[in-house]
């Protein structure tokens, strides 16, 4: 099993060369929503830094007007609740408050280089095997 590790080891450099590559380019990436999912995501974190909710603020709950309810945000109550888990709200906040919308890309970047290597040792503990 050492032998094992000890080949798997150079494999290390490539794999960490990706993700600084995707976090440099989260600095120049587009800094605003791509798709309805970045969408809610942002409007998410924004929720979470303005009003320390879990709930998508965009003028439901004066008008409740259908209009209002984009998709993958349900309507629960008076309240606008998005279909992903609120967790991401309070996780982004810290990066939104530094950077803005571009805090939140660099910082999806960050956490997909960290998954890099993860997935790589996963992949290794389960198969041992390169191919």
């Amino acid at each position: 099993m050492l032998v094992q590790h000890q080949a798997a080891r150079p494999q290390w450099l490539p794999i960490a060369a990706i993700g600084a590559v995707w976090i440099a380019a989260a600095f120049f990436a587009q800094a605003a929503p791509f798709s309805i999912d970045e969408l809610i995501y942002l409007s998410m974190v924004d929720a979470f830094v303005r009003n320390l909710s879990l709930f998508v603020e965009n003028g439901y709950a004066a008008y409740r007007a259908e209009a209002l309810t984009i998709e993958l945000l349900v309507p629960s109550g008076d309240r606008l609740a998005p279909q992903y888990p609120g967790g991401w709200g309070v996780f982004g906040a810290p990066a939104y408050l530094v950077g803005g919308a571009r805090g939140v890309v660099v910082f999806n970047a960050i956490l997909a280089a960290l998954v890099l290597p993860l997935i790589w040792r996963i992949a290794w503990i389960l198969f041992a095997d390169r191919a």
